[in-house]
């Protein structure tokens, strides 16, 4: 990742490697093309970089979680704000190391808007802390997560985000630059799934009436609907208002061999036939990106779609990158 934004053109001092568990090489390799910013979140990667790049400047990752998110990240990353972030402030000012500041994040693909603003406040709690201890630090990444689909749940996380960020630095005066990770954000609504029903089969009870019917689809967790959200039902597209078909418990199957290739284990759906398309929205984070082709399936087609004022938008800015 970093040899591919370095060769975007973009500045070293623009980056910040986020991974709070890096191997050697990979900071030696941050340390040859000038990234300072990197954070940590343990007495061993302070150590670690205490011994091979003791110029860094570092960023300590808390963690915070939110209480409901698609795919949880506090358990891998991030340490204990109330209990180890001073320890972990003062081991490196006896390293000599610079911290700047302070990174969260709540989980990918958060649906508590208000953990944010709880965050933020321990974040600030920990800056004071180091301040006692003659740190000044200077930067504040609040992470990613933000909700990037077809509705408005975004502008609840941006109220209780602006909410904290006025209270804690703006009406305090503090010197706090912000940034944050909107991956999913930006990209989750760009992708559209048409998906077909390649096969289908029953589940009945006793008396032969149907209780679940088994949809078998040319696609699945190995390709556009990502591992990271198995524990969701995925949207599907509204039907037309005039269909009357009753709802059916459905299970929809991908199209590898595995056994935990399921898309959705229990949803509701009128009874569709072999080779009807089911349209789901907002699949644009994370899916295309961890497929892999398993069993020997090409990863599924692309076409890409978009307004003419988009197009004109795009053509514009990349006029303006090769002026540069």
């Amino acid at each position: 990742e970093l040899q591919t934004i370095l060769g975007l053109g973009v500045a070293p001092e623009k980056i910040i490697y986020a991974n709070p568990a890096k191997n050697e090489d990979s900071i030696l390799y941050a340390r040859k093309m000038g990234v300072k910013r990197m954070t940590f979140d343990s007495v061993d990667e302070l150590e670690k970089i205490a011994q091979l790049y003791p110029e860094a400047e570092l960023v300590l990752r808390i963690r915070y979680d939110a209480r409901e998110a698609l795919l949880p990240l506090g358990r891998k990353f991030g340490c204990d704000p109330d209990r180890e972030a001073l320890p972990l402030l003062r081991c490196a000012k006896r390293h000599q190391l610079s911290v700047i500041g302070v990174s969260f994040h709540v989980g990918c693909g958060s649906r508590d808007a208000e953990c944010y603003y709880w965050a933020i406040r321990k974040a600030i709690e920990i800056f004071d802390s180091a301040s006692e201890l003659g740190m000044q630090m200077h930067l504040l990444d609040i992470g990613g997560g933000y909700p990037g689909g077809n509705d408005r749940t975004f502008d609840d996380h941006v109220h209780f985000i602006n909410k904290a960020l006025s209270e804690q630095i703006v009406q305090q005066r503090r010197n706090i630059e912000v940034i944050a990770e909107p991956g999913r954000y930006c990209v989750e609504s760009a992708v559209t799934a048409l998906v077909n029903v390649l096969a289908k089969s029953y589940d009945r009870d006793d008396s032969g009436e149907i209780v679940r019917v088994r949809y078998y689809l040319d696609d699945g967790l190995y390709d556009s609907f990502d591992w990271c959200d198995e524990l969701a039902i995925p949207e599907v597209q509204e039907h037309r208002r005039s269909d009357s078909r009753p709802l059916v418990p459905s299970v929809l199957y991908g199209r590898t061999m595995c056994d935990n290739d399921i898309i959705a284990k229990e949803i509701l759906l009128p009874e569709h036939e072999v080779d009807d398309c089911l349209v789901f929205p907002n699949r644009g984070a994370y899916g295309m990106a961890l497929g892999r082709g398993y069993n020997g399936f090409s990863t599924p087609l692309i076409k890409i779609c978009l307004t003419r004022a988009t197009l004109d938008y795009l053509c514009l800015f990349k006029a303006k990158v090769n002026l540069r």
